[in-house]
């Protein structure tokens, strides 16, 4: 399987932008198959390894914010196995169930904030197209462990500024919701003290019909893995 990650700075702001490509390779199931999409979100000087039972998802370890793209895999029960690179040792074991005929984002994470340990947070992707044609789905997922409650505001243009995304803790995904296509700034504020201002990017680009993952991940107050804001386009 082939990586295929455009890493984007815009205006030096810390924003990444992930455009994601499907993968070469499929796997064949009884059951269907599905879209699996892998991203390490872990800030660590390591890279990973994501296997649904014996079968690899990545063949490229991947380091800190980088992804792999939709790979088509087999549904029905699977082991998901994630392997240190640096070690290689298996870092987290879970069995899952896969629906068939569905596409999943796969984050590998931190346990929390003080815990070294890895876990996944799992997401079911729903990729069809708006309502609206001229809007873009979007969603927001926390994947910073050691902020606290987020609120997400969108700002399109010269329009007025608003709350899209409220009351975003560690490891929580919202759903898609609908906005108009267009270019945003994004701000990041405390959940409880709004005043008090986390990260804040401009000029992101939601095109028509397409869909969108907004993420914070990184480490607070980190040199070495800053906080960020990135944003992933699904298809």
């Amino acid at each position: 399987m082939t990586r295929s990650i455009l890493n984007r700075i815009i205006g030096g702001l810390g924003l990444m932008l992930l455009v994601v490509s499907c993968a070469d390779n499929s796997e064949v199931g009884l059951l269907g198959r599905a879209q699996v999409l892998v991203c390490n979100m872990v800030p660590e000087d390591d890279s990973v390894t994501l296997y649904l039972d014996t079968t690899v998802v990545n063949n490229s370890p991947l380091s800190f914010n980088e992804l792999s793209p939709y790979d088509t895999l087999a549904a029905g029960r699977r082991s998901v196995i994630v392997k240190s690179y640096t070690t290689d040792s298996v870092v987290m074991e879970k069995a899952m169930y896969i629906n068939p005929y569905r596409n999943y984002s796969f984050f590998i994470v931190p346990m929390d904030s003080i815990n070294k340990q890895i876990s996944l947070v799992a997401t079911v992707d729903y990729l069809s197209l708006p309502q609206t044609m001229t809007n873009a789905k979007v969603r927001f997922i926390h994947l910073a462990p050691k902020e606290l409650g987020v609120n997400l505001y969108t700002k399109l243009d010269t329009f007025t500024e608003r709350k899209t995304f409220t009351n975003a803790y560690y490891k929580t995904a919202s759903v898609f919701q609908e906005l108009k296509a267009g270019k945003y700034t994004l701000r990041l504020t405390d959940v409880q003290q709004p005043e008090n201002q986390i990260s804040t990017v401009t000029n992101v680009v939601f095109e028509q019909k397409k869909s969108y993952t907004i993420l914070i991940s990184g480490l607070k107050n980190s040199t070495d893995y800053p906080q960020q804001i990135s944003v992933i386009q699904n298809n």
